[in-house]
């Protein structure tokens, strides 16, 4: 029971910041393609936002609108195997907008993406 617990908790929305819960309007939406079910080539995980660790299987942060130090693991086949390559971004959030985090292949590896969808929520 438990460990069923622990894995809905891992996936739902975290407030990521300090004090009460905002309304969605004052706050905006960071979302990733990690799966808790496998990873693969399209993974991004989330690692440390702002230098604070995220857990595992989270799958989408609220965050205060303004500048945000976003580390996370995107992966790349090499050789076959899935490689992690952690690698950091900086982004401006906007209030009650919805981002997304994506890994971009390439040649040496991977790099992590964030695309606004500019829908409000």
């Amino acid at each position: 029971m438990a460990l069923g617990l622990g894995f809905s908790a891992g996936c739902v929305q975290v407030q990521h910041y300090d004090g009460p819960e905002q309304p969605k309007e004052n706050t905006a939406q960071l979302k990733t393609t990690n799966s808790w079910l496998s990873v693969n080539e399209a993974s991004v995980v989330f690692r440390k936002i702002d230098g604070k660790k995220i857990r595992r299987f989270t799958r989408s942060i609220e965050l205060l609108p303004g500048m945000h130090e976003i580390e996370a693991t995107c992966y790349w086949l090499r050789e076959g195997h899935l490689v992690p390559l952690h690698t950091g971004v900086q982004i401006m959030l906007s209030a009650n907008q919805r981002y997304y985090l994506y890994s971009v292949p390439r040649s040496t590896g991977c790099d992590v993406e964030i695309e606004n969808f500019a829908v409000n929520r």
